[in-house]
Parts: structure tokens; C-alpha cells; sequence
């Protein structure tokens, strides 16, 4: 499922867009200078697919269309471009629900292809959560004013983004709707992430650095998150290992002795077998994924019994699938270590993946380099292509903001054809949003320029 076409109208009361999507191409370019809305466009795909009110109610425009390749269409429209219902005074607010003894209905319409959704506040909700918020004011500061807080800083404390609805089936059916259809949003702001974000990452781990700030560096987090990665692999594997040598015996005796269809190799087979085997190995070994080992060979003229071809055959058909447990994994690291150490080539340095650290950096002299101590620009570029390898599900559309935040002009004009690369093997579906000519580079049929649309 792709999007078509966009059309947004009296974006911050003043532009109205309709960009349309090539049927046979992956990535499309938002080009612009600063202030044509590129970034705002991301934003407000993600907030309509994900119904995020309190973005929607925010953003200035007038109403928003998402049309997809299946004919199907997400439609929101808003009562007022730029009256703010959420950023509302919350006192006020709750006195008027109070006071009506009804549901309120929010000035911002859904249609799902055809189905008009009108969505109203539920009271109960809203009258608790002033309660609660004006009992805590005051047991904090007795016999003072309870200070002015606005209704979307309330919901936000809360984490109330959607049970202050009163109708759930429209979540329910954008729900169902966006199961089709995976948004991820790259931000211009990646280089860090915030405490909670890391700890979610990381199963609630915190890495070695974070700054005074209280923020943690994105490629850490990545990097243990990889790590992880691996370590659910192996365990994986460990499981399958531990079921397939446990009826190894029972199969081997039942090829044997039992006479059992099971297919059995011919010497040349098991060699060519074996030889893929350690082939694969070695380079699983080289991408830090297994210790090093050596599988067993069969000399040229060796005499082998059919017993023993048998016992060999469920040798090589149990690690082939063992092995191929490690294909997923294997082909995004290649592709990410493909990246950073031959085609953008970091500066004297090599990235490794350890399996039991995740990423690691080292100079030509092979001493380390901490992650955190990686110039703006590798940072920015490792982030751009682990979020596109590792965090963007198959089939998914990928909205990415200015990649080119302190790229090396090689490498912006290398960015939309590797990005092309990875959408053809993962079905994906990109939106990039640029100023930079450079990420344009020889992909002019691929852009659409806000600043000659309106």
C-alpha cells in the first residue's frame, strides 16, 4: 500500500500543495528553501496516520489528504486554521464540559476512505483529570492560585492522547487502516535521544555517556539496540540447535536402521555442502556475528560408506538452517557496512559489529574510537541508514528530514541512491524533505519543488 498523492490546503493559511507520487518510483523529493513547510508536510503525515489530535490541532492548514494506490483515502478537515482547541486554557475548558454535561466535540474531522469520524471528548475523563490536577496543585501550594496550565500539557503529563475520546472505534479503525500502511518518521534532530527514548530502546538500559543535558547519544543506543539484535539471533539459533541435536540420534538411527525416506546426499553433494557451510561461516565470522571455527572437510578420494553419507546428509541440511537464521541480519549489516566503510568511507576509521557490544569504531592503527566522539556528520549518516535498515519495517513508508544535516557533499550525493537501493529490497516507500541540491543531485525526475507549486 503507497501513497499516490498528497493535497494539503492553506498550509499556515497560505500554501496549498498537491504532490503527486510517481507510480513506479520509490522516493520522492520535497525540495524548497526553509519556510515552505517540507518538514511540516512529514509531520502532518504521520500525525493524520497516527491520529495525533494535539499535532493536528496545532499545525496551521485547513485540510489534509492522503490518497492511497488501493484507492483508499484519509481525509482531515479543521474547523479553524489557526485557533489552537488543545492549547486552551484548562480551567476554562473543563468549566464549559462541566456545564454542558456532554460530550464536546473537537473542531478536526476524519474520513477514512468514505467514513466521516466526529470526535468528542469524554467528560468523565476530562472532570477527573481536573481533579486530579487541581488536588495536586493544592497540596503543593496550599492556599495559592492553582497556576494556568493548557489543556494539551495536560493531556501530554497524563499520556491521555487518546482515552480522552469518547468514541474508540475510530482508533480502532485507523488502526486497522495504518496496519497496512507503517509510517516512520527520520527527524532532522537525530543525533540524540531523550532518557526515556534510550531507555525504551534498550530495555530500559542507560549507555555509559549522558550528558549533562540528560540525553543520550543516538548511536549508542543504536548500538546496543544492535547488539540485542544479535543476541535474540543467537538465542534463536541456540533454541533450534538445542531441538535439532536432541532428535538428531532418533533421525540418523531412523535413516539407518529404520530405512526412513530421508534424503541422502552423494559424496560430491555433502563436499559442496560442507564447503558452502564454512563458506558462510567465514563470513558470518567476518562480520563479528560467530567465534571463529572451522567446519569439518572430506579429503578427495575418501571412501564413504552409505551409513555415514547418511549421518553427513542430516549433518549439512540441519546447519544450512540453522545458518539461514542469521540471512536477515547478515544481509542489513552488509548493506550498512558496505556503506560506511566503502562508499562514504568514514575518515581513518572502519566501522565492526562485536557481537557482544554491537558497533564499534577503529582507527587505521586498530585503537578504538568512543562513539560519542564520532564527528557530527558520521553520526548523522550511520543514523540515516540503521533507521532505514534496522527500524523500518517491509513495506513501510519512510518520511526522512533533511538527510543532509552535516553530510560531506560526497556523500549527500550519494544519499537518494543508496536510499533507492534499500526501498527496492525492502518494498519501501520514501518522502525526503531537502533544501540541499546536492541530495538532488542527478535525480531530478524524483522532485517536486514546493516553491514553483503554489
Amino acid at each position: 500500500m503507497k501513497i499516490s498523492f498528497i493535497e494539503v490546503k492553506k498550509l499556515f493559511g497560505t500554501y496549498n500543495y498537491r504532490i503527486e507520487f510517481k507510480k513506479d518510483e520509490k522516493v520522492t523529493i520535497l525540495h524548497a528553501p526553509n519556510g515552505y513547510g517540507k518538514t511540516t508536510i512529514l509531520r502532518l503525515i504521520k500525525a493524520t496516520m497516527e491520529g495525533d489530535m494535539l499535532y493536528l490541532d496545532d499545525t496551521p492548514f485547513e485540510s489534509l489528504e492522503l490518497s492511497f494506490d488501493t484507492g483508499d483515502y484519509i481525509k482531515v478537515i479543521k474547523d479553524d486554521i489557526f485557533d489552537s482547541f488543545f492549547n486552551s486554557d484548562f480551567r476554562s475548558l473543563r468549566n464549559e464540559m462541566a456545564h454542558l454535561g456532554e460530550e464536546k466535540a473537537i473542531p478536526i474531522h476524519y474520513n477514512i476512505s468514505g467514513v466521516p469520524y466526529e470526535l468528542f471528548l469524554n467528560p468523565a475523563i476530562v472532570l477527573n483529570m481536573y481533579k486530579q490536577y487541581y488536588t495536586q496543585s493544592t497540596l503543593m501550594a496550599p492556599g495559592l492560585k492553582i497556576p494556568s496550565i493548557s489543556f494539551a500539557e495536560k493531556i501530554l503529563d497524563d499520556s491521555l492522547n487518546r482515552e480522552i475520546f469518547k468514541d474508540g472505534v475510530f482508533f480502532k479503525m485507523l488502526d486497522a487502516f495504518s496496519e497496512n500502511v507503517q509510517i516512520n518518521l527520520i527527524e532532522s534532530n537525530r543525533l540524540f535521544k531523550s532518557r526515556q527514548e534510550a531507555g525504551e530502546l534498550g530495555r530500559g538500559r542507560m549507555p555509559d555517556s549522558i550528558d549533562r543535558f540528560g540525553v543520550v547519544d543516538t548511536v549508542e543506543v543504536y548500538s546496543r539496540e544492535l547488539k540485542d539484535r544479535i543476541t535474540k539471533v543467537r538465542n534463536e539459533i541456540g533454541n533450534l540447535s538445542d531441538e535439532m541435536d536432541r532428535s538428531f540420534p532418533n533421525r540418523v538411527l531412523d535413516s539407518i536402521i529404520n530405512q526412513r525416506d530421508y534424503p541422502v546426499l552423494s559424496i560430491e553433494e555433502i563436499r559442496d555442502g560442507l564447503n558452502e557451510l564454512e563458506s558462510k561461516r567465514k563470513e558470518l565470522e567476518a562480520l563479528g556475528l560467530i567465534n571463529e571455527g572451522r567446519t569439518a572437510s572430506i579429503p578427495e578420494n575418501a571412501d564413504i560408506s552409505i551409513d555415514a553419507r547418511k549421518i553427513l546428509s542430516v549433518y549439512v541440511e540441519d546447519n544450512r538452517k540453522k545458518l539461514s537464521v542469521y540471512d536477515e541480519i547478515k544481509d542489513k549489516i552488509d548493506i550498512l557496512t558496505d556503506i560506511i566503510n566503502l562508499k562514504n568511507q568514514f575518515s581513518n576509521k572502519k566501522m565492526k559489529i562485536d557481537k557482544d557490544r554491537g558497533i564499534i569504531f577503529l582507527l587505521d592503527n586498530e585503537r578504538e574510537v568512543p562513539l560519542n566522539k564520532l564527528s557530527s556528520g558520521e553520526k548523522n549518516d550511520f543514523i540515516l541508514f540503521y533507521e532505514l535498515l534496522f527500524k523500518s519495517k517491509e513495506n513501510s513508508i519512510i518520511l526522512i528530514d533533511e538527510p543532509e544535516i552535516s553530510l560531506h557533499i560526497t556523500w549527500q550525493q550519494e544519499f537518494i541512491r543508496e536510499l533507492i537501493h534499500i526501498c527496492d529490497i525492502n518494498g519501501l516507500q520514501a518522502v525526503v524533505a531537502t533544501h540541499s541540491p546536492h541530495i538532488v543531485d542527478e535525480y531530478w525526475d524524483l522532485m517536486v519543488d514546493l516553491e514553483g507549486e503554489d
